[in-house]
């Protein structure tokens, strides 16, 4: 297929074969409408208290780990990090997630 300058798409059980032009130009389309959906959603504020570790010393690798969109601001006095970014990219978990909203016991 290639030798014909074609190109193969799986889609569940569908095989749909186009011009690689037309696939690579699907798949640059694709990629736009996710970042443009990313940018549309909006940021979640979220407090990271740390108990062991300076907020200084962890503020590098935080911003390391953010979308484009994010920022992290820290907070020495309570040695908290305020961290907003985009929900679906965050690394922490959400508070309001179902694995953070799983039932505790009652004592």
């Amino acid at each position: 297929m290639r030798s014909l300058n074609l190109g193969m798409v799986q889609e569940g059980n569908v095989i749909r074969v186009a011009t690689l032009t037309a696939l690579e130009e699907e798949r640059r389309k694709a990629i736009e409408e996710a970042n443009a959906q990313v940018q549309l959603k909006p940021l979640e504020t979220r407090l990271i208290p740390l108990s062991y570790a300076d907020v200084g010393d962890m503020l590098p690798k935080v911003q390391s780990v953010l979308s484009s969109r994010g920022s992290v601001t820290p907070d020495t006095r309570t040695n908290t990090l305020i961290v907003m970014d985009v929900a679906e990219t965050s690394p922490w978990p959400s508070p309001w997630s179902a694995s953070s909203t799983a039932r505790r016991p009652r004592c």
